[in-house]
């Protein structure tokens, strides 16, 4: 039995997912109560005034609406029943979203977001399974982890759709929609990846506005999950765990490209992650992620994404190494396709005789040709006929 406050619209904020069990031998018996609630936390309090009372077999159930009776000369509405066999599926799903730059809804502040989960039924329809707290306050929130079972989301079928509103709160109820999205369990049952960054979409103002894009961006992949690390750091830990143990030092050069940095907003293509142009060595891959971290707060990243600037400045440190006492690799961690593709190639066929290897990551949503990778290797290597050049390149979830 579930109560819907006053200030709860029952066609929008009734959430009910109920299972039985049924013997094929009888025909199973329906029945329920509809009372007006005098306490929100006691729905079953014998002071609660009666309402309606209906019954049905679960055939008929399945098949129409009930109407039920209740006081004598007034119209009691209608209670739709909607009934599936479950399946055997016994999966938890948890998971956790954020959302960035969502519409500003409130007057005197920024919008106090949730989410509604919304299951779909066999018929097509919608019914709410999920709701998230809300974030008071902010454009860009970040709920809490929750557990749902995969048989509430979805019944066990993983490419079934999942519906997924964001709604701003108001007190009085009358919470106002930001937009939408969908995806199914497979999809999310990803985690972290290129296939769980959705646009939220309002249809109303898509309708009526010509340059209307979206209510909420896409949550950028170097956003600072205060939960876990994002694409960047994830790929960054997983590949540099494993190639620091070649290293003597710890101590890596770490660089960024594609920011306006300050206080002038100049745009680098190559600048160190710790801002310090004499010395940009990191100490271990923590210290990488450390500068990384603090990159994030202090330049605006700008595109477009070009990989020549970097791949110079290493090879001009690999050209300084005249007695093969160090070898250097270049791991480069992007999002995008690479702009710069004629450059890059110049630059990889002049960085073919130095001690260096690159190792480009891909990771996001965005296009990555492992054909330009592979295009580079063989011109590198028609350049240099040495075995100590690679270029290695990872993308997408394999990363």
């Amino acid at each position: 039995m579930q109560a819907i406050p006053p200030d709860m619209n029952p066609d929008e904020d009734w959430l009910y997912l109920g299972e039985s069990l049924m013997a094929f031998s009888r025909e199973p018996h329906l029945s329920w109560t509809d009372s007006g609630t005098a306490c929100q936390t006691d729905p079953e309090n014998p002071d609660c005034p009666f309402l309606s009372f209906s019954s049905s077999c679960l055939s008929h159930g399945c098949s129409c609406h009930s109407h039920p009776r209740g006081i004598p000369g007034k119209k009691c509405g209608a209670i739709i029943l909607t009934a599936e066999e479950l399946s055997n599926c016994r999966d938890i799903a948890t998971m956790q979203l954020c959302a960035n730059k969502l519409d500003k809804k409130d007057f005197f502040g920024k919008s106090d977001p949730f989410l509604v989960f919304y299951r779909s039924n066999e018929d097509g329809t919608f019914t709410i399974c999920h709701k998230t707290e809300v974030v008071k306050n902010t454009l860009n929130p970040v709920w809490q982890p929750f557990t749902i079972p995969v048989r509430a989301l979805c019944n066990g079928d993983y490419d079934r759709t999942v519906k997924v509103d964001v709604y701003d709160w108001d007190r009085d109820g009358s919470h106002d929609f930001i937009g939408e999205f969908t995806t199914s369990y497979r999809e999310l049952s990803r985690g972290q990846s290129q296939f769980n960054v959705y646009e939220v979409l309002n249809p109303k103002k898509k309708g009526k506005k010509k340059k209307y894009i979206n209510s909420g961006t896409p949550t950028s992949l170097h956003y600072m999950n205060p939960y876990q690390m994002n694409t960047y750091a994830m790929a960054l830990k997983a590949v540099g765990e494993i190639i620091q143990d070649y290293d003597s030092d710890k101590l890596f050069p770490a660089y960024g490209f594609g920011a306006k940095l300050p206080p002038d907003g100049k745009i680098s293509h190559a600048f160190p992650l710790n801002s310090d142009t004499e010395n940009p060595n990191c100490v271990g891959i923590e210290g990488v992620l450390e500068a990384y971290f603090q990159s994030l707060r202090t330049v605006q990243l700008y595109g477009p994404t070009n990989f020549a600037p970097v791949i110079n400045q290493v090879a001009r440190s690999a050209a300084d190494v005249t007695d093969g006492s160090q070898y250097f690799v270049l791991l480069m961690i992007t999002d995008g396709v690479i702009s710069d593709m004629v450059q890059t190639k110049e630059a990889v066929v002049n960085a073919a005789s130095l001690p260096m290897s690159v190792i480009i990551v891909g990771v996001g949503p965005a296009e990555f040709d492992v054909k330009h990778c592979r295009a580079m290797r063989c011109e590198a290597n028609q350049a240099q006929e040495r075995t100590s050049w690679s270029i290695q390149s990872c993308c997408g979830s394999d990363a």
